[in-house]
C-alpha cells in the first residue's frame, strides 16, 4: 500500500453553533477544539480562505505553518501515553511526510 502524501488545498474556515469547521471544495470537517486547538484562534480565521494540508482523508494543519495542527491529541496527557519510541517514529513518519520540519 503507497504512503498517502501531504497535499495542500485552499480551504475556509465556518463557525456555526460555537462549532468550527474547514470546507475544502465540497467537503466540509469539524475542527475538534481543546487545550492544544483554541477557539481563539479559529475564530480570527472565520471567513477566510486559509492553506489545508491533507493526508489521505485527514486534514492535518490548517493555516500557515506551524498553523493549526489538527493530528496532536486532543488532551496533553494522552501525550505521555504514548510510548517514547513510538513518539519518534510518528515524528520521522510526518517528517518524511513533509508535515513537520525535521527537529520540531
Amino acid at each position: 500500500m503507497p504512503t498517502p502524501k501531504p497535499v495542500t488545498k485552499e480551504g475556509a474556515v465556518i463557525a456555526k453553533n460555537r462549532k468550527y469547521f474547514v470546507r475544502v471544495g465540497r467537503s466540509v470537517k469539524e475542527i475538534p477544539t481543546g487545550p492544544l486547538v483554541s477557539a481563539a484562534d479559529l475564530r480570527k480565521l472565520v471567513g477566510s480562505t486559509v492553506p489545508v494540508t491533507i493526508v489521505g482523508k485527514s486534514v492535518v494543519s490548517i493555516g500557515r505553518r506551524p498553523g493549526i495542527l489538527c493530528y496532536v491529541p486532543a488532551d496533553p496527557w494522552l501525550v505521555g501515553l504514548v510510548q517514547p519510541a513510538l513518539q519518534r517514529m510518528l515524528q520521522q513518519k510526518y517528517a518524511e511526510a513533509g508535515i513537520l520540519a525535521a527537529g520540531e
